[in-house]
């Protein structure tokens, strides 16, 4: 009888250690699920994509620049489409707009294209174009 006993408590502990280790089986799979989702959200969101917005508005500055300079009329787009806050005022609102696109001299325009580029891909990136052209 001690015999049968020490049998029917083994099977029990037995019985108990597979359970467990199917239960702890079930619990790492759904983690390692729970990984693999959140691994591939922070994919979406941290890896780098092509700026192409950035590159858009990076060429269209230069070219707006260039054309500009090449044609002689660099003087009177700077006088009629710059931010220029008393003629704002007066209802030029258009201004606010176009006055992103005109810079003031060479370095000006390559200063800040060099950090449109820097900061510009990051945000792009991040944000996603249509939020980043609303942001520019």
């Amino acid at each position: 009888m001690n015999k049968n006993k020490i049998i029917v408590v083994c099977i029990i502990i037995i019985m108990i250690i597979i359970l467990y280790k199917v239960r702890v089986n079930k619990e790492t799979n759904d983690i390692n699920e729970k990984n693999k989702v959140n691994a591939d959200q922070a994919k979406d969101v941290f890896e780098h994509k092509k700026p192409i917005i950035t590159t858009i508005l990076v060429v269209l500055n230069i070219l707006i620049y260039v054309l500009s300079i090449l044609t002689g009329e660099y003087d009177n787009l700077i006088n009629s489409f710059c931010v220029y806050g008393p003629l704002i005022r007066v209802g030029e609102y258009y201004r606010l707009l176009t006055g992103i696109f005109l810079h003031g001299g060479l370095l000006h325009l390559l200063f800040n294209c060099y950090a449109l580029w820097i900061i510009g891909n990051q945000i792009e990136s991040y944000m996603g174009r249509i939020k980043y052209l609303i942001i520019y």
